[in-house]
């Protein structure tokens, strides 16, 4: 099969499973409204369903439940997390609901359709991620731009998945999560040319884009807000995604993300940033100062040793390619098997940060 077609019978979400999934959410959402005033929630959709990054294989439905009763505001997001699943174990359509420990505030949540797993992330107006609603539309932005970025973006994280670059807790030894490896593609795409900065003060200042503003300045914390209608790109072709995809790997097996600061805010408009600390840094592109979205490690060796091994497996894509042909790319992406759908991955449900 050709890479497309892989990625078609693979990833790509099909609208039904969409809408199976919006009634899903519709449906907690009406439910979590019969909660007593004392916790009065409010739920909100986000991660790859919300960005339009969501893979058929390997994409749980990431909830934000925010607790804003008098009960919730001086818990722990342990406790906020264990607070909630009490009402959520009553939910007929859920079959399972396990806290996920080390004070994450997250449940994960197995329901009644095997294929819908829900991630669901416990606050109350203090620890609300705002950030997290910026990136989604941030993100969803770049997804509609053009159609090879969600199709690079998800044959990314697939790979990154199978191969143990990626893991939807932070974790000592991979540090990494579909979101890191999200913005690592946007930063290839957009220093390549292939996708626009949507930072930029020429895009953000042209009067047929809408700005979202993400801090107190209105010329420095914004980005450009971009739908399907706007673009109206033309379909992805196999020549282009074989060719893009190969970029991406070459591309990988040479950068040193331990010397280098990736941030797509300021990719393509300034030199990249030097990272002197030998630590893995990939910025937030929706706060005000500099966050690190890599959770801190104890130890530096296992940072290096990740970041050593991402760089040998881009590589070996490249050295089986060069043996095989591009055509072999497809093979090579998908050679391993989401087992089971995302209801199948139980080590996460004992995690530890």
């Amino acid at each position: 099969m050709t890479l497309i077609e892989k990625y078609l019978q693979e990833d790509y979400i099909a609208s039904d499973t969409s809408e199976t999934i919006q009634k899903c959410v519709d449906e907690l959402r009406a439910y979590v409204a019969g909660f007593p005033d004392v916790l009065k929630l409010t739920l909100t959709i986000s991660g790859s369903h919300a960005t339009g990054l969501a893979s058929r294989a390997d994409s749980m439905v990431d909830l934000i439940v925010k607790m804003e009763g008098k009960l919730t505001r001086k818990l722990d997001g342990d406790q906020l997390a264990v607070a909630l699943s009490a009402g959520l174990n009553d939910w007929s359509f859920v079959t399972q609901v396990t806290p996920v420990e080390g004070n994450t505030a997250l449940l994960l949540c197995k329901t009644k359709n095997e294929a819908i797993v829900l991630r669901v992330l416990a606050c109350n107006t203090v620890s609300f991620p705002s950030s997290q609603m910026y990136h989604s539309r941030l993100i969803n932005s770049y997804a509609v731009c053009d159609p090879r970025v969600p199709i690079l973006i998800t044959m990314v994280k697939r790979w990154a998945r199978c191969y143990g670059f990626s893991s939807p807790i932070a974790l000592e030894t991979c540090p990494f999560s579909g979101f890191h490896w999200t913005i690592l593609a946007l930063y290839f795409l957009i220093e390549t040319g292939i996708a626009p900065n949507l930072h930029h003060v020429g895009v953000t200042r042209r009067d047929d884009v809408t700005r979202i503003q993400y801090g107190p300045s209105p010329l420095e914390h914004v980005f450009a807000l971009v739908t399907r209608q706007q673009c109206n790109p033309p379909p992805a072709t196999e020549i282009e995604m074989v060719q893009i995809t190969g970029r991406f790997f070459e591309w990988l097996s040479s950068v040193d993300l331990l010397s280098q600061v990736l941030c797509i805010k300021k990719v393509g408009v300034c030199a990249p940033i030097q990272n002197t600390s030998g630590w893995i840094r990939v910025m937030d592109p929706c706060t005000v100062t500099e966050v690190n979205t890599v959770t801190a490690s104890k130890n530096q060796k296992n940072q290096i040793v990740f970041a050593l091994k991402i760089r040998k497996a881009a590589k070996q894509i490249l050295d089986d390619c060069r043996k095989e042909g591009e055509k072999a790319l497809s093979t090579q992406l998908y050679a391993k098997r989401m087992i089971g759908g995302p209801g199948s991955r139980q080590k996460i449900d004992v995690a530890v940060p």
